[in-house]
């Protein structure tokens, strides 16, 4: 149409103008067409707005943030719960709390009693409004808590949770979360109250150290308590706040509460009645009701709920006196001395044990940037191998990477073609002859719209076929180190490096990086076809204006090279990640759970023999955990670890699993050093329960089969398991029974509730060996004394290794090793050597005393 208005209208347009016109019309169009790319951008962006404004907007009931609600001046402490209903969201079908009421008057404590899931964790939530009730009404001092500014109330309540939770920082911080203007001095104090504060100081940076995985359950708990006492809160809510203490601790913390307690209006629910026997108040619920109220004394006159619950904890103190007769029979299998002297370390370590761990974190991540630094000096001149180990990878795709490689070639030779066609066409509008220059016109304009249609096509071929190729080398490679990750030991994920969230980053950012890989190689493979420049620049060079001819082709040829070059950083990035994942998918793993060598004996009997062990955790080097740490464990008996909180105990079920191996000596099963053995077979032998339940976001039914993933699992396997473990009845009466969903981490379950799945769990593999790490911590007594027998009948026949606080738990044990150079033997001859066992023993016969 340009060469029409030139030969028709010559006084208006010229060749000049019509250039100028065709510019700026080619601009435009280069304009949207980097804009239109976009479009799906916008498109996903206004389709993760709809959910994001509407969560932005939406109206919560209870707004921690808002300045809305009473302040008033001063509080009392009334609490009243008047007729009040509640159903969680999660089950609507299941009403928790049915028509309760009741009254804690201000500075008196409460305890609430009960079987698990019985409402009493829920009447802690709803005091704190994480949650309001479907009906009724709460009232603080005679104000319905719905009227209160909500971080005002919150401010004023003091909470310790069953499961303590710390977060990312030191342990001043930690407790300062409780009050964030706290002085230095307030925190020590609290630290003391909750009896923290002595081995917070024997730690390297006191209490600056870093909070993290390596402290106990009852250290941890400890800081959560001195947390909630620093704001010295009007109303404290303790929720097995001494569940995770040894009986040392828990008496000295016990008394501490106590004083706290004074002037506060206090609430406890406990399992163990010691706890709980001097409130003022003791509250009997269940099935979301109040069955009884009053003191101790008025309730166990009434021989109800309480009576019960009283009367089962002080037949366990009876069991606990073992016929003389039988100690006589069992003393030459009990003389032996399974645990030395020195197992424990001094409390003296404990600084260098951080202090090792620090340092050791220090080195690991200089040395994971050294290491990488060396794979990028190893690969830099080897650029041609590395994308073959990409691509080597994607070899099922290969038929998508090489029409995507080859139509590729072929959009990069467009460019350049399109500057030659272009210099022609300029050059037409020069020429005389004006049916000449019609004709011309019309050839290269039927080549341009060619060329733009093949460009089009070939770009977009391509893009499918890299997205395809793309998309499966991510799948795989996130497989691949998914399975890398699962098949270390135990040690590799001690580093600071290799904790879940870095490992879990990595999973999902490096892998994509992969993906992007595919596509900054695609643009590689442009640039490579870019080169053809100098051959079209041969082909017309001599028939053309030069300066035309350069202009037109290099001004889009380079813009296409620039496009390209822009790739180059996310070849980088791609190169960087698929190193770190060779150097995980390459790493030989010192315990390899997949790997198939390894004796599998054909009968197992369950002798476990712990021979001279000695163990250092790889984060700490220069700490012993276990020194000549010698113990028996025969089949059909079991076998007790007790002592202080952080001693080792769990260090020996973890050897025992082969999460780690010893330094020195030998871990025997029936003769045979474990080392020598299928470590799949040999966890498979296993039965596991620790303290803190871990269940997953699926139905009860699938937490369950879980303990056996190797097989089906049948419906009547899966009763079997869950009334051994005194959760069978709670399960048939949930609307969906079996198939209930746990929730995340088991959050629509009580702690009791997911402790017996979690038994449940390790009973239904039919396990050799039996392992409890606290199993009935969280149970209150009248399950746990069911639960307790189950486990007597499950154990039969088998090899069981239990640790434990609640030494009604362990009483019943062959023999019991107290991991702190003391005797072992069995209960009334550790009684008789007045030792730590005793001192224990004592400090719970005291509490529980009537």
């Amino acid at each position: 149409y340009g060469s029409y208005l030139v030969r028709t209208e010559c006084s208006i347009y010229t060749g000049g103008s019509v250039l100028v016109i065709y510019w700026a019309c080619g601009s435009i169009t280069w304009s949207l067409a980097q804009f239109m790319p976009n479009i799906d951008s916008f498109a996903e962006a206004a389709g993760s707005g709809i959910y994001v404004f509407d969560l932005i907007e939406r109206k919560t009931k209870i707004d921690a943030s808002s300045d809305e609600g009473n302040k008033p001046e001063s509080i009392i402490g009334d609490i009243e719960f008047n007729n009040v209903t509640f159903t969680y969201p999660a089950r609507p079908e299941t009403t928790i709390l049915n028509s309760l009421s009741l009254k804690i008057s201000c500075g008196k404590t409460a305890a609430l009693v009960g079987p698990s899931g019985c409402g009493k964790s829920t009447i802690i939530q709803l005091i704190e409004r994480f949650y309001d009730p479907d009906n009724g009404r709460i009232l603080l001092d005679g104000k319905d808590l719905k009227t209160l500014n909500v971080s005002w109330l919150r401010s004023h309540i003091g909470l310790v949770s069953q499961e303590p939770v710390l977060f990312t920082g030191s342990i001043e911080d930690n407790i300062r979360f409780g009050k964030s203007d706290a002085t230095d001095e307030e925190v020590q104090t609290a630290a003391k109250l909750a009896n923290a504060h002595d081995f917070i100081m024997a730690l390297p940076e006191n209490y600056k150290t870093i909070a993290g995985d390596k402290l106990s359950g009852g250290q941890k708990q400890r800081i959560a308590i001195a947390r909630a006492l620093i704001s010295n809160p009007k109303i404290l809510l303790l929720d097995e706040a001494t569940s995770a203490l040894d009986n040392t601790s828990e008496r000295i913390v016990q008394d501490a509460l106590d004083r706290a307690k004074q002037g506060r209006t206090t609430i406890v629910i406990a399992h163990r009645l010691s706890t709980i026997r001097n409130a003022d108040l003791i509250i009997g619920l269940e099935h979301g009701q109040v069955k009884e109220y009053g003191n101790h004394d008025e309730l166990m006159n009434r021989r109800g709920l309480y009576y019960e619950l009283v009367t089962a904890q002080i037949q366990q103190e009876k069991e606990q006196q073992v016929d003389a007769d039988s100690e006589r029979e069992d003393n030459d299998n009990t003389s032996e001395r399974l645990l030395t002297s020195n197992t424990l370390i001094d409390r003296r370590f404990s600084k260098q044990s951080l202090s090792s761990r620090r340092n050791s974190d220090r080195y690991d991540e200089n040395t994971e940037e050294a290491s990488l630094n060396d794979l990028f000096e190893n690969n830099k001149h080897f650029h041609i191998p590395f994308i073959y180990k990409i691509l080597k990878f994607n070899i099922p795709e290969w038929y998508w990477i090489l029409l995507g490689t080859i139509v590729s070639l072929g959009f990069g030779t467009t460019q350049p073609f399109f500057g030659w066609i272009s210099s022609n066409i300029y050059r037409s509008y020069a020429i005389p002859d004006h049916q000449e220059q019609e004709r011309l016109i019309r050839i290269y304009t039927i080549i341009c719209f060619c060329i733009g249609l093949g460009a089009g096509m070939s770009q977009f071929i391509s893009s499918i076929c890299f997205a395809k190729s793309g998309e499966a080398l991510t799948m795989r490679m996130r497989k691949l180190t998914f399975s890398a990750m699962l098949r270390q030991e135990m040690s590799y994920f001690d580093h600071e490096s290799n904790t879940v969230g870095a490992l879990v980053t990595r999973l999902s950012s490096d892998s994509s990086a992969l993906k992007h890989a595919t596509q900054a190689i695609e643009q590689i493979r442009t640039i490579a076809a870019l080169h053809q420049e100098s051959h079209f620049i041969k082909l017309y060079e001599h028939a053309f204006n030069q300066e035309f001819k350069v202009f037109s082709v290099l001004s889009l040829s380079m813009f296409a090279v620039g496009r390209s070059i822009a790739m180059i950083p996310d070849y980088s990035k791609a190169k960087k990640a698929a190193l770190r994942i060779m150097k995980l998918h390459n790493r030989q793993s010192q315990i390899n759970p997949n790997n198939e060598s390894g004796i599998i004996l054909e009968d197992v009997i369950g002798n476990i023999e712990f021979h001279n062990i000695y163990f250092r955790y790889p984060t700490r080097l220069t700490v012993p955990v276990l020194r000549s740490f010698s113990l028996k464990c025969l089949t059909d008996n079991t076998t007790a670890l007790v002592g202080p909180s952080g001693s080792g105990k769990s260090t020996a079920i973890a050897l025992l699993q082969r999460f780690y191996d010893p330094l020195q000596g030998k871990i025997l099963l029936d003769g045979h050093d474990i080392k020598t053995l299928n470590i799949r077979w040999l966890r498979s032998l296993m039965g596991l329960v620790q303290q803190e339940p871990i269940l997953f976001n699926l139905s009860i039914r699938d937490n369950i089969a879980y303990g056996n993933n190797s097989r089906e699992v049948k419906q009547d396997e899966i009763e079997t398991a869950a009334r051994m473990a005194n959760i069978h009845e709670f399960i048939i009466t949930l609307p969906k029974g079996y198939d209930t969903l746990c929730g995340a981490k088991g959050s629509h379950l009580s702690g009791g509730q997911k402790q017996r799945i979690a038994i449940a769990r390790a009973l239904i593999r039919s396990p050799k060996l039996l392992l409890f790490d606290e199993a009935t911590s969280a149970l209150d007594n009248k399950s746990e004394k069911v639960v307790q027998a189950a486990i007597d009948h499950a154990r039969i026949g088998r090899t069981c290794l239990i640790i434990a606080h609640r030494l009604s738990t362990i009483q019943n044990s062959k023999k019991i090793a107290v991991v702190n150079r003391g005797k072992v033997g069995t209960h009334k001859q550790l009684l008789t050597q007045k030792g730590i066992y005793a001192n224990l023993t004592l400090a719970q016969k005291r509490a529980t005393d009537n």
